[in-house]
């Protein structure tokens, strides 16, 4: 037998029974050891002895017994429980609890620094999706390797969950070895990977968060919040456009408090029903009529006042309130619309431009959803119009063109909104069932005599016309752009020199006399 290298194990059995006025005692203990085989093999053994006593007799019993098949089960069972089955890194739980001990020994190195890298992965759902998941499986594997690769021998690399990745660094001379980790993990990131004899792109956002010895332990760091510091510090880099990193600052975790207190006031302020609608007029250049509205969402907070949608609609889209969001929008939006139907006669004809966002499409029931909504307001679907944005036909174009077509199907008008902000969609447009075509305002506003961006303009007005699209030039502002966007055969405009959005009871005023009163048509 030899030293052990196995966890010992030593279990005591003391069992005492009588007959009369004689008693006996026996003492069992066991223990693991490794043992040699004749060819110098090592094996683990199970040696169980036993004493026992019965009067002056002390009797000694051994039993060695081979377990190799019980260790192996063991260890197969404790990599299992501490390791990811598709990469073969350890796992959350096996990356929690060596942060906890890397963390308890910061007494014995007071000026320790080490840092927790939170990796996302920016274009994995769309590859899984579009793909499939034994394609997201395979680029999760070599994602893995790189990882590894990327990263000093000591370093610990964990699966955290999904796409998401998290590496350990401890020991650290100085921070700017973990700043250089993250640039060659970007690095070898941005590599294309060889995913069944095709080719993808997939990019890394990287949050940094250091522990910094007696400065943190003076705050009481805790492992959880350090985590949870490099995952703040990711999200941000998200929002910095992808494919970098961001080293987590107080400012950051300030920010995302706001955002909380802000996305929680947001719900109440949904279920409360304190959200408005105002609504901005499409005009059609051809008869100088109000043709229909856009419904834009406001929100007024009780103590912070307005709240720009540039800000509460991002929340929104982040936390999946935009669902529930939309389908309020969709509702009173829709009866808006009715009301003013049965009310005026003659603006029968009007109608109703509703965003949707591109989450919808990923739920399976959205349009049958959608159409519940529309069925039970009363409203002709002929006079809504479904606005998309640009960014939604990038993503998933196979699953959006059948959910287009459906909604298609039951007499939806589709509006292409912000068209020009992505210019990719240009080679494939025409494989989307649009109907109305929007030109992002950052091109009328820029609609000057002599600009070349007028060439750009007629371009898209030539294309979507060339498509069986009608086109509405957004952002509109000055008597030129409407004067220059009619001479363009552009069908409508809306903006400022047409209307500000407004509420539904200056609208109405719209929707009584829809010939415009303004300086182009007087």
């Amino acid at each position: 037998l030899m030293p052990k290298r196995f966890r010992e194990r030593h279990d005591h059995h003391v069992s005492q029974f009588g007959k009369g006025s004689e008693s006996q005692k026996i003492l069992e203990e066991r223990t693991e050891m490794v043992a040699l085989r004749k060819n110098g093999e090592e094996f683990p053994v199970e040696i169980s002895i036993s004493k026992q006593h019965t009067g002056h007799e002390r009797i000694y019993t051994s039993i060695i017994r081979e377990v190799t098949d019980r260790v192996r089960a063991e260890k197969k069972l404790q990599f299992q429980a501490y390791h990811d089955s598709l990469t073969g890194l350890p796992n959350r739980q096996f990356f929690e609890d060596k942060i906890r001990d890397v963390l308890a020994q910061k007494k014995r190195f007071p000026e320790m620094l080490l840092a927790v890298l939170f990796i996302d992965l920016d274009q994995f759902k769309y590859i899984n999706d579009s793909m499939g998941h034994s394609v997201g499986d395979a680029l999760l594997e070599q994602v893995a390797k790189r990882l590894l690769q990327s990263l000093r021998d000591g370093d610990v690399v964990a699966r955290w969950g999904g796409d998401e990745f998290v590496v350990l660094l401890n020991m650290l001379p100085h921070e700017d070895d973990a700043i250089g980790a993250a640039e060659r993990i970007i690095q070898v990131m941005s590599q294309p990977f060889m995913l069944n004899d095709q080719l993808f792109l997939c990019s890394a956002s990287i949050g940094i968060a250091f522990y910094r010895g007696k400065q943190e332990e003076a705050k009481d760091l805790s492992y959880n919040e350090l985590l949870r510091n490099a995952d703040i510090a990711m999200y941000r880099a998200k929002e910095l456009g992808r494919a970098r990193y961001v080293v987590f600052g107080q400012s950051m975790y300030d920010r995302v408090q706001t955002r909380m207190v802000l996305e929680k006031d947001l719900r109440q302020a949904l279920k409360d029903e304190n959200l408005e609608l105002y609504y901005q007029p499409i005009l059609e250049l051809k008869t100088a009529q109000v043709a229909g509205f856009e419904a834009l969402l406001r929100w007024e907070h009780p103590t912070r006042g307005w709240i720009s949608p540039g800000v509460f609609i991002p929340l929104a889209e982040e936390s999946e309130l935009i669902i529930e969001i939309d389908q309020w929008v969709l509702r009173h939006a829709s009866l808006q619309l009715q009301t003013w139907h049965k009310q005026y006669p003659h603006a029968k004809t009007m109608t109703m431009s509703i965003n949707l966002s591109a989450k919808h499409f990923a739920l399976p029931h959205y349009i049958s959803d959608l159409i519940a909504i529309v069925e039970e307001v009363g409203v002709d679907p002929d006079f809504l119009k479904l606005e998309i944005t640009e960014g939604t036909l990038l993503k998933q174009s196979d699953s959006v063109t059948t959910l287009l077509k459906q909604m298609k199907d039951r007499n939806l008008h589709l509006c292409l909104d912000d068209f020009g902000t992505g210019y990719s969609s240009l080679s494939y447009l025409g494989k989307f069932p649009i109907d109305i075509l929007k030109i992002d305002r950052s091109f009328v506003c820029q609609l000057k005599t002599g600009s070349e961006q007028i060439e750009v303009v007629r371009a898209i007005i030539t294309l979507a016309h060339s498509l069986g699209m009608k086109v509405v030039a957004e952002g509109v502002e000055t008597l030129f752009q409407m004067a220059e966007l009619e001479k363009l055969s552009c069908e409508y405009i809306q903006g400022f020199f047409v209307s500000a959005p407004v509420r539904k009871s200056i609208a109405a005023n719209f929707v009584q006399q829809p010939i415009w009163q303004g300086e182009f048509r007087l």
